[in-house]
């Protein structure tokens, strides 16, 4: 693995409910990575609960921005944006953090 993290051992299950909402593009691709570092032990839940991830992760580990970033924030309740996980609602893309800050509820 070029991120020289831990890989789970077992079976995972990413739930991506409702499934009554489509879901397109890589947009929950950071919060399927950061999920699955919770659930292999490398990343202690209590270190992103209550953060949303938003974000393409590209195969070098980078975090792509995503198109839509607006409307993807404003649906999260009450979010603050940044752009490395701190005590915060929402994590972002370098590149998107502007766009997503336009909700104004940072």
């Amino acid at each position: 693995m070029s991120s020289d993290l831990p890989w789970l051992a077992r079976r995972a299950t990413v739930n991506l409910a409702p499934s009554a909402v489509r879901k397109a593009g890589a947009g929950l691709d950071l919060a399927v990575a950061v999920g699955l570092l919770v659930a292999a032990g490398a990343v202690a839940p209590e270190a992103v609960a209550g953060l949303a991830f938003l974000g393409e992760l590209g195969l070098d580990g980078t975090v792509r921005p995503v198109t839509g970033m607006v409307p993807l924030v404003d649906a999260l309740e009450a979010p603050a944006v940044v752009v490395a996980p701190a005590s915060a609602a929402v994590v972002v893309a370098p590149a998107s953090a502007a766009e997503a800050a336009v909700v104004g509820r940072h």
